[in-house]
């Protein structure tokens, strides 16, 4: 028994050490691939086809591998090379995200080489409704010049949810909160807030499961259980779902489910990278400048409110909205302005 036990032990060492540095790992290749989608920001002409390539992919590769595979999302520094005490172990990492990259990439939306339009080319005069086509599918690339919509994902979480409303209301602007049916099973409160402020509801799924990968049951609960739940329990109508990750957006099982739940897929052409970064001041300047590329000055701008650097980041944002005179709607009212339905934010 005696023996049996100390076995026991030094295995569950060895576990957490693997776990430990498997986290290391991640969050150094994450890093690594966020500095290097600066450098490309700096550089870029627009950052339409920056949000297609293959690093931003591996970005949001990374954040998955990180949120299933590994303890904690984390910043690691500047130096964070030196933490490095096994290549192969990192090589291992490496590919194993690039391999999920390889995997959303194949169902993930990319610009035409001759347009900024979203996902396929449009017609002048389409409009937006519930479909598995392009009429589905929204980035924000096609919004009237200088109309921002401010998106948060994640949510709600107690405290920060709350502090990202009120700054919103400070600011007098509304945004769009995109919910895990699983946080608002916690934080139910938080949910009510966000409604009874006038922000605008949307759906992030259930559970935050890379959809591309599920089979038919798993994306109807993810979608239609997590949709069917948030009306019932809180008396409301919900339009507009946003893929985690991204992922599945060409995927015409799960754009479909998401058609049929007579909702229209959001996705965002300003990523402010605030899941993994730490710093306020650099996710400002990030969201700055990538709106500074869009196509029309103008779009959709995704944050995650259930992060502390993100209560403050997207405060500044707002009131940099505000500075320079921008439009700011949600995500709804930008959609009834382009179909010439009536809304109130848009003259």
């Amino acid at each position: 028994m005696r023996k049996f036990l100390i076995l026991v032990i030094l295995y569950s060492s060895v576990t957490f050490a693997d776990q430990s540095q498997t986290t290391i790992y991640a969050n150094i290749y994450a890093d690594n691939l966020i500095n290097k989608f600066d450098k490309e920001l700096l550089q870029a002409e627009s950052s339409a086809h920056l949000l297609q390539s293959d690093n931003y992919i591996k970005i949001l590769a990374a954040r998955e591998f990180l949120e299933h595979e590994a303890s904690e999302i984390t910043s690691v520094g500047h130096h964070s090379m030196l933490l490095l005490t096994n290549t192969d172990s990192y090589a291992d990492i490496i590919n194993r995200i690039d391999l999920i990259a390889k995997n959303i990439k194949r169902n993930f939306h990319i610009f035409d080489a001759d347009t900024l339009n979203d996902f396929f080319i449009k017609e002048v005069g389409d409009v937006y409704f519930p479909s598995a086509t392009s009429s589905g599918s929204v980035s924000g690339n096609t919004f009237p010049e200088n109309v921002w919509a401010l998106t948060f994902d994640d949510g709600p979480r107690s405290g920060r949810t709350e502090a990202v409303v009120n700054n919103l209301i400070t600011h007098k602007q509304r945004a769009t909160f995109f919910v895990l049916k699983k946080q608002v099973n916690v934080y139910p409160d938080s949910l009510k807030f966000i409604m009874e402020s006038d922000m605008e509801l949307a759906l992030h799924s259930y559970n935050h499961l890379n959809l591309d990968k599920q089979n038919e049951a798993v994306v109807e609960y993810e979608i239609h259980k997590a949709k069917e739940e948030l009306e019932k329990e809180f008396e409301t109508q919900v339009n507009l779902f946003r893929l985690p990750y991204g992922a599945g957006t060409r995927n015409q099982m799960v754009r479909q489910k998401i058609a049929d739940d007579q909702m229209i897929h959001i996705f965002w052409n300003v990523d402010t990278l605030d899941w993994k970064d730490k710093d306020p001041a650099k996710i400002i300047a990030r969201t700055k400048l990538q709106m500074s590329k869009t196509p029309n000055k103008s779009g959709v701008i995704l944050f995650h409110d259930i992060h502390a650097q993100t209560v403050i980041a997207s405060e500044k944002i707002m009131q940099y909205l505000n500075d320079e005179q921008k439009k700011v709607c949600t995500v709804g009212e930008i959609i009834d302005f382009i179909n010439q339905e009536p809304q109130t934010c848009l003259n």
